[in-house]
């Protein structure tokens, strides 16, 4: 015996009155609530150790309580962006969400290595032509 209230095929959802304590929301009240909790972050780069990095949810460096040691070592602004919530090389968004929660910034070294070529690329379609009988 099939259950009358199902939907059949590729997309066999429950349908809408058997939804048991679905809430009701406009469709701009929740993507308002998460814009809201996305953090912008303020990436400054240090001037002495070029592989340091601190991330912040501000863009004034001087409202945080940093210690001594970070202080001095002559943050440069680098660049800010918003939290996605995608992966990111050098760091985690996530991490960096709850250290600056819990200390109001996020230390970070980011070393990237790049191999550089030096000639031209080589042409795998290019063939090399054949030997002639002489």
């Amino acid at each position: 015996m099939a259950n009358e209230n199902l939907k059949s095929g590729k997309d066999a959802r429950p349908r809408q009155r058997n939804w048991v304590g679905a809430a009701i929301v406009a469709p701009g009240d929740a993507l308002g609530a998460r814009r809201r909790r996305r953090t912008t972050f303020q990436v400054w780069r240090s001037s002495k150790t070029r592989s340091l990095y601190l991330i912040t949810g501000t863009e004034k460096l001087e409202e945080l309580a940093l210690p001594p040691g970070v202080r001095s070592m002559g943050w440069i602004e680098f660049k800010s962006f918003p939290e996605t919530g995608l992966p990111r090389v050098g760091m985690s968004e996530a991490e960096a969400k709850r250290d600056i929660a819990k200390y109001g910034f996020h230390l970070r070294r980011i070393t990237l290595n790049t191999t550089e070529r030096v000639g031209p690329p080589y042409d795998m379609t290019r063939r090399k032509p054949k030997a002639s009988a002489a």
